[in-house]
Protein backbone atom coordinates (compact mmCIF):
# COMPACT_ATOMS: atom_id res chain seq x y z
CA UNK A 1 0.00 0.00 0.00
CA UNK A 2 2.63 2.27 0.55
CA UNK A 3 4.27 1.60 -2.86
CA UNK A 4 1.18 2.44 -4.59
CA UNK A 5 0.17 5.63 -2.64
CA UNK A 6 4.06 6.89 -3.05
CA UNK A 7 3.57 5.90 -6.69
CA UNK A 8 0.38 8.04 -7.02
CA UNK A 9 1.86 11.00 -4.79
CA UNK A 10 4.53 11.09 -7.44
CA UNK A 11 2.31 10.87 -10.39
CA UNK A 12 0.05 13.77 -9.19
CA UNK A 13 3.15 16.34 -9.54
CA UNK A 14 4.27 15.08 -12.34
CA UNK A 15 6.67 12.77 -11.90
CA UNK A 16 5.58 9.40 -12.40
CA UNK A 17 8.43 6.37 -13.10
CA UNK A 18 10.90 8.68 -11.35
CA UNK A 19 10.74 6.85 -8.24
CA UNK A 20 14.14 5.09 -8.80
CA UNK A 21 16.19 8.51 -9.50
CA UNK A 22 18.12 10.03 -6.64
CA UNK A 23 17.90 13.63 -5.07
CA UNK A 24 21.22 14.60 -6.66
CA UNK A 25 19.25 14.31 -10.19
CA UNK A 26 16.18 15.87 -9.94
CA UNK A 27 16.32 19.38 -10.80
CA UNK A 28 15.65 22.52 -8.39
CA UNK A 29 11.53 22.04 -9.47
CA UNK A 30 11.46 18.47 -9.46
CA UNK A 31 12.58 18.52 -5.63
CA UNK A 32 9.98 20.84 -5.20
CA UNK A 33 8.05 18.81 -6.35
CA UNK A 34 8.85 16.29 -3.84
CA UNK A 35 8.43 18.09 -1.24
CA UNK A 36 4.91 18.61 -2.16
CA UNK A 37 4.61 15.19 -3.01
CA UNK A 38 5.53 13.95 0.81
CA UNK A 39 3.09 16.43 1.96
CA UNK A 40 0.41 14.42 0.02
CA UNK A 41 0.78 11.45 -0.02
CA UNK A 42 -0.23 11.38 3.94
CA UNK A 43 -3.74 12.77 2.68
CA UNK A 44 -3.98 15.82 4.98
CA UNK A 45 -7.14 17.68 5.64
CA UNK A 46 -5.00 21.24 5.54
CA UNK A 47 -1.43 21.43 4.18
CA UNK A 48 0.25 24.58 5.18
CA UNK A 49 3.48 25.69 2.56
CA UNK A 50 5.56 28.37 3.44
CA UNK A 51 7.35 29.97 0.60
CA UNK A 52 7.20 27.03 -1.34
CA UNK A 53 8.30 28.33 -4.91
CA UNK A 54 11.11 30.83 -3.80
CA UNK A 55 13.73 28.70 -4.63
CA UNK A 56 12.48 28.34 -8.28
CA UNK A 57 13.90 30.75 -11.42
CA UNK A 58 11.47 32.73 -12.90
CA UNK A 59 10.13 30.72 -15.93
CA UNK A 60 10.10 27.63 -14.18
CA UNK A 61 8.02 29.52 -10.84
CA UNK A 62 5.48 30.55 -13.81
CA UNK A 63 4.68 27.02 -14.62
CA UNK A 64 4.73 25.41 -11.24
CA UNK A 65 2.71 27.90 -10.11
CA UNK A 66 0.10 26.71 -12.38
CA UNK A 67 0.94 23.51 -12.18
CA UNK A 68 0.27 23.47 -8.03
CA UNK A 69 -2.95 25.15 -8.26
CA UNK A 70 -4.32 22.77 -10.69
CA UNK A 71 -2.90 20.07 -8.48
CA UNK A 72 -4.58 21.28 -4.93
CA UNK A 73 -8.05 21.79 -6.84
CA UNK A 74 -7.81 18.72 -8.01
CA UNK A 75 -6.75 16.78 -4.44
CA UNK A 76 -9.44 19.22 -2.82
CA UNK A 77 -7.34 20.22 -0.27
CA UNK A 78 -7.67 23.33 1.76
CA UNK A 79 -3.98 24.76 1.88
CA UNK A 80 -2.60 27.90 3.51
CA UNK A 81 0.13 29.40 1.52
CA UNK A 82 2.74 31.61 3.05
CA UNK A 83 4.31 34.01 0.32
CA UNK A 84 6.13 37.17 0.15
CA UNK A 85 5.37 37.24 -3.54
CA UNK A 86 1.89 38.12 -4.62
CA UNK A 87 1.92 36.91 -8.13
CA UNK A 88 2.46 33.72 -6.19
CA UNK A 89 -0.72 34.71 -4.02
CA UNK A 90 -2.95 35.70 -6.37
CA UNK A 91 -2.11 32.86 -9.07
CA UNK A 92 -2.80 29.95 -6.55
CA UNK A 93 -5.21 31.41 -3.89
CA UNK A 94 -9.16 31.73 -3.76
CA UNK A 95 -9.01 34.21 -0.71
CA UNK A 96 -5.62 36.39 0.13
CA UNK A 97 -4.84 37.91 3.49
CA UNK A 98 -2.65 40.79 3.46
CA UNK A 99 -0.61 41.20 6.70
CA UNK A 100 1.87 44.22 7.56
CA UNK A 101 3.60 43.97 10.93
CA UNK A 102 1.37 41.49 11.82
CA UNK A 103 -1.81 43.41 11.59
CA UNK A 104 -4.01 41.64 9.07
CA UNK A 105 -5.12 44.69 6.32
CA UNK A 106 -7.56 43.13 4.78
CA UNK A 107 -9.02 39.39 3.37
CA UNK A 108 -10.85 38.73 0.23
CA UNK A 109 -10.13 37.62 -3.46
CA UNK A 110 -7.09 38.84 -5.55
CA UNK A 111 -9.43 40.56 -7.24
CA UNK A 112 -11.07 42.50 -4.27
CA UNK A 113 -7.58 43.55 -2.94
CA UNK A 114 -6.98 44.92 -6.39
CA UNK A 115 -10.03 46.67 -7.28
CA UNK A 116 -11.28 47.36 -4.20
CA UNK A 117 -8.50 48.15 -1.52
CA UNK A 118 -9.54 49.09 1.50
CA UNK A 119 -6.30 51.10 2.86
CA UNK A 120 -3.61 52.90 0.51
CA UNK A 121 -1.14 50.71 2.28
CA UNK A 122 -2.97 47.20 0.25
CA UNK A 123 -3.66 49.46 -2.63
CA UNK A 124 0.79 50.55 -3.14
CA UNK A 125 1.37 46.80 -2.09
CA UNK A 126 -0.77 45.51 -4.17
CA UNK A 127 -0.31 45.39 -7.79
CA UNK A 128 1.03 49.01 -8.49
CA UNK A 129 -1.04 52.57 -8.26
CA UNK A 130 -0.63 55.67 -7.92
CA UNK A 131 -2.56 58.26 -5.44
CA UNK A 132 -4.31 61.82 -6.04
CA UNK A 133 -6.31 63.23 -4.63
CA UNK A 134 -10.16 62.51 -5.48
CA UNK A 135 -13.45 64.60 -4.28
CA UNK A 136 -16.93 62.48 -4.27
CA UNK A 137 -19.89 64.52 -5.38
CA UNK A 138 -23.72 63.66 -4.62
CA UNK A 139 -24.11 61.24 -7.89
CA UNK A 140 -21.43 58.89 -6.53
CA UNK A 141 -18.67 59.82 -9.25
CA UNK A 142 -15.00 61.08 -8.09
CA UNK A 143 -13.38 64.32 -9.58
CA UNK A 144 -9.76 63.71 -9.38
CA UNK A 145 -7.75 66.70 -10.01
CA UNK A 146 -3.88 67.49 -10.89
CA UNK A 147 -2.31 70.52 -12.18
CA UNK A 148 -5.84 72.37 -11.67
CA UNK A 149 -7.35 69.80 -14.47
CA UNK A 150 -10.06 67.66 -12.86
CA UNK A 151 -10.94 64.19 -14.17
CA UNK A 152 -14.09 62.24 -13.42
CA UNK A 153 -15.18 58.55 -13.14
CA UNK A 154 -17.38 56.40 -10.77
CA UNK A 155 -16.40 56.39 -7.67
CA UNK A 156 -15.98 53.07 -5.50
CA UNK A 157 -15.03 54.10 -1.81
CA UNK A 158 -13.70 52.08 0.54
CA UNK A 159 -14.92 52.26 4.38
CA UNK A 160 -13.85 55.39 5.68
CA UNK A 161 -14.10 57.41 3.15
CA UNK A 162 -16.48 60.14 3.23
CA UNK A 163 -16.28 63.54 0.97
CA UNK A 164 -12.57 62.65 -0.19
CA UNK A 165 -10.08 60.51 -0.36
CA UNK A 166 -7.01 59.37 -2.51
CA UNK A 167 -7.93 57.70 -5.95
CA UNK A 168 -6.42 54.19 -6.72
CA UNK A 169 -4.71 54.62 -10.67
CA UNK A 170 -3.51 51.73 -11.98
CA UNK A 171 -1.36 52.02 -14.78
CA UNK A 172 -3.79 50.08 -17.03
CA UNK A 173 -6.53 53.07 -15.79
CA UNK A 174 -4.45 56.19 -17.75
CA UNK A 175 -3.79 56.03 -21.27
CA UNK A 176 -1.02 59.14 -22.70
CA UNK A 177 -2.55 61.91 -24.78
CA UNK A 178 -1.43 64.84 -26.60
CA UNK A 179 0.35 67.64 -24.32
CA UNK A 180 -2.25 70.25 -23.58
CA UNK A 181 -5.30 68.28 -25.04
CA UNK A 182 -8.91 69.74 -23.07
CA UNK A 183 -9.62 67.70 -19.69
CA UNK A 184 -6.18 66.24 -20.10
CA UNK A 185 -3.29 65.83 -17.30
CA UNK A 186 -0.40 67.71 -18.52
CA UNK A 187 3.44 66.18 -17.70
CA UNK A 188 6.66 65.12 -18.54
CA UNK A 189 7.77 61.41 -19.35
CA UNK A 190 10.27 60.70 -16.05
CA UNK A 191 10.84 57.37 -17.12
CA UNK A 192 9.82 54.06 -18.97
CA UNK A 193 9.83 50.37 -18.87
CA UNK A 194 9.62 47.97 -21.32
CA UNK A 195 6.87 45.76 -20.15
CA UNK A 196 5.87 43.56 -23.11
CA UNK A 197 3.07 44.13 -24.75
CA UNK A 198 2.89 47.62 -23.09
CA UNK A 199 5.49 50.48 -21.57
CA UNK A 200 5.24 51.94 -18.85
CA UNK A 201 5.31 55.48 -18.06
CA UNK A 202 6.04 56.91 -15.13
CA UNK A 203 4.96 60.72 -15.69
CA UNK A 204 5.74 63.46 -13.62
CA UNK A 205 2.43 65.89 -13.52
CA UNK A 206 2.12 69.18 -13.81
CA UNK A 207 1.74 70.27 -9.66
CA UNK A 208 4.11 67.83 -8.75
CA UNK A 209 2.16 64.23 -8.43
CA UNK A 210 3.32 61.43 -10.61
CA UNK A 211 1.61 58.58 -12.01
CA UNK A 212 2.36 55.26 -14.02
CA UNK A 213 0.80 54.82 -17.56
CA UNK A 214 0.56 51.34 -19.61
CA UNK A 215 0.63 52.03 -23.23
CA UNK A 216 1.33 50.03 -26.16
CA UNK A 217 2.79 53.12 -27.84
CA UNK A 218 6.63 52.73 -27.27
CA UNK A 219 7.65 56.05 -28.68
CA UNK A 220 7.41 58.34 -25.65
CA UNK A 221 11.12 59.18 -24.38
CA UNK A 222 12.27 60.96 -20.94
CA UNK A 223 11.50 64.43 -21.22
CA UNK A 224 8.77 64.35 -23.67
CA UNK A 225 5.66 66.65 -22.49
CA UNK A 226 2.46 64.14 -23.00
CA UNK A 227 -1.02 64.83 -21.73
CA UNK A 228 -2.17 62.13 -19.39
CA UNK A 229 -5.90 60.77 -19.72
CA UNK A 230 -8.30 58.85 -17.44
CA UNK A 231 -9.73 55.78 -18.93
CA UNK A 232 -10.89 53.67 -16.34
CA UNK A 233 -14.89 54.02 -16.01
CA UNK A 234 -14.62 53.57 -12.03
CA UNK A 235 -11.54 54.06 -9.55
CA UNK A 236 -11.74 52.79 -5.86
CA UNK A 237 -11.01 55.48 -3.72
CA UNK A 238 -9.01 55.05 0.20
CA UNK A 239 -8.84 56.66 3.26
CA UNK A 240 -6.23 59.39 2.48
CA UNK A 241 -4.91 58.77 5.96
CA UNK A 242 -2.27 55.90 5.53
Amino acid sequence: ERAARAADALAAVGLAGSDARGVRELSGGEQQRVALARALVIEPRVLLLDEPLSNLDPALRAGTRDDLRALLRDQRVTVLLVTHDQEDAFAVADRVALLDAGRLLQVGTPEALYDRPDSAAVATFVGRASLLPAALDGGGRASIAAGGVAQHAEALPAPGVDGAGLAVLRPEHLALADPGGDGTWAGRVAARRFAGATTVYRVALTGGAAVEVASADRTAREGDAVGVRLVAPRVALVPAAR
